[in-house]
């Protein structure tokens, strides 16, 4: 992954290569990681600032609200990180900046324009980010469970079992 953080190349702009999907892979590893991480610390916040302001029988009642709060504290730093990173890579472009020909500079050479490696990896950790949302989504919403591969039958059955999560809301 390390010789594209480098390189001048733009194959990693098509997300449908084997590079790109191996990058993409490791970045939502990475993203899931890190939110592991944080999402603990930000739940310990919303646990001690709950306790402060509301008492030990607030903490107790409103668990599903100090676990949202860890979520929502994970996804404003994100969002806020690659805002700040945004506006800071993209606010030199020639397409950003009025005085050099603004959005039309946008579609110069279209479809065959190079892009930038730095915008390449701001979109590829986007990316991942909303594939690994989309992953903890599943996980929320449905149980997977591994079969054998023939009932007690001894009839072939399907090796996985996936049922609504007890802690997903509504229904199809």
């Amino acid at each position: 992954m390390m010789k594209f953080a480098k390189t001048p190349s733009t194959s990693l702009g098509v997300v449908t290569t084997n590079d790109a999907l191996i990058v993409l892979f490791c970045l939502v590893f990475l993203v899931r990681r890190v939110k592991g991480v944080l999402i603990p610390c930000f739940r310990s916040v919303g646990r001690k600032i709950g306790a402060t302001t509301h008492g030990p029988t607030w903490e107790n009642n409103n668990e599903t609200r100090i676990v949202k709060f860890g979520e929502y504290g994970f996804r404003f730093v994100f969002h806020l990180t690659l805002s700040v990173i945004g506006v800071w890579y993209f606010w030199e472009k020639p397409w950003w900046d009025q005085a050099q020909g603004g959005v039309k500079n946008t579609f110069e050479g279209y479809p065959h324009h190079a892009i930038d490696v730095g915008m390449i990896w701001y979109y590829l950790i986007q990316c991942a980010y909303n594939v690994e949302a989309m992953l903890a989504l599943l996980e929320l919403s449905f149980n997977f469970e591994v079969l054998s591969l023939f009932s007690s039958c001894g009839k072939l059955q399907s090796p996985l079992e996936i049922t609504w999560s007890p802690t997903c809301r509504g229904g199809i």
